[in-house]
């Protein structure tokens, strides 16, 4: 992708009626279980996207996640977000979460969402330098399970 498309890709998401945050990857269907990319709804299609993952783009690997469109939450490996949106979130980090702030992504995109914007997944082509080792360690684990209590799950589109 070269560097005008990209910008094409972000403009025209910002420029969308109502935009709210817009990324490579998420999901239509936020689970109980509070992981974007919960197994079980990949494979009933609830997920969006394409991420490309290794150090260049001779040598990347992709997980591709679905098409591109409406979602209720979005991964946090790239946010755009239309300036309405970010006038209306809340971009303090809630009491509830502890330690690192894991679940930023999370929280803003379904904040976002709650509040009736349109958050997308958009054709941006990009490479991920992790494949999403951050998730599972303890303080990852511990937001998890804050944000399931203090969230009604599920949020769906």
């Amino acid at each position: 992708m070269d560097p005008q498309q990209f910008i094409n890709v972000l403009v025209s998401a910002s420029r969308k009626e109502n935009a709210g945050f817009f990324g490579p990857a998420g999901t239509t269907c936020l689970s109980p279980d509070a992981i974007w990319w919960n197994h079980e709804l990949w494979a009933q299609g609830k997920h969006k996207g394409i991420v490309l993952h290794g150090e260049d783009i001779r040598s990347a690997e992709y997980t591709y996640y679905g098409p591109p469109g409406r979602v209720a939450c979005l991964d946090g490996l790239f946010l755009g977000i239309a300036g309405r949106a970010l006038k209306n979130i809340d971009l303090n980090k809630p009491e509830y979460l502890v330690d690192s702030w894991d679940y930023y992504d999370i929280y803003y995109t379904t904040q976002a969402h709650l509040k009736g914007f349109y958050n997308s997944v958009e054709p941006i082509f990009l490479i991920h330098h992790s494949f999403g080792n951050l998730a599972g360690r303890e303080s990852w684990e511990k937001n998890r399970q804050l944000f399931i209590q203090n969230n009604n799950l599920p949020i769906q589109v």
